[in-house]
């Protein structure tokens, strides 16, 4: 063999290396998951009251799909599911209770989601205490107590 088949061959040999080994890291950087190519991704929330667990899924190209990969990881959790968006459940662990819900934006849905679960509290607190002079004592109550279980958003949120 001459010189110059020797250094082609390595050329070759380092080309080869080259292009597996981009090949790998591109295969191992996807995510094992359906991903959501269409204009619409669907994720579902999950949570367990009783045990405190949590699950999401988020990203996939139909409700089902989400739905069934949520429900394989926490099968007793109460669930929401949603589209191109954030979901929420925030619960009461005081008060036992817990509240779904969704919307456009992280910031905003959990502001909202707490907000509505300190008024829950406000009102079942303020029922009990109608002409009591404590009704500030249950105010302050309720923002300690209202807590966000789990919250995830689909890559796509309008």
């Amino acid at each position: 063999m001459n010189e110059k088949h020797k250094i082609s061959i390595r050329k070759r040999i380092i080309l080869i290396k080259i292009v597996f080994s981009s090949l790998l890291f591109f295969l191992m950087a996807t995510p094992s998951h359906a991903t959501c190519w269409a204009p619409n991704c669907y994720g579902a929330v999950g949570f367990d009251q009783n045990t405190g667990q949590t699950s999401y899924a988020t990203d996939y190209p139909t409700e089902y799909q989400a739905k069934e990969v949520l429900q394989k990881d926490c099968p007793s959790c109460t669930y929401l599911t949603f589209n191109n968006a954030c979901g929420a459940i925030v619960f009461s662990e005081k008060h036992n209770f817990s509240l779904r819900f969704y919307g456009s934006y992280e910031r905003d849905l959990t502001a909202h989601a707490l907000g509505e679960c300190r008024t829950k509290i406000n009102n079942i607190g303020l029922n009990e205490t109608r002409n009591d002079r404590r009704r500030s004592r249950v105010r302050s109550n309720a923002e300690s107590d209202c807590k966000i279980a789990v919250l995830a958003c689909t890559y796509r949120v309008y």
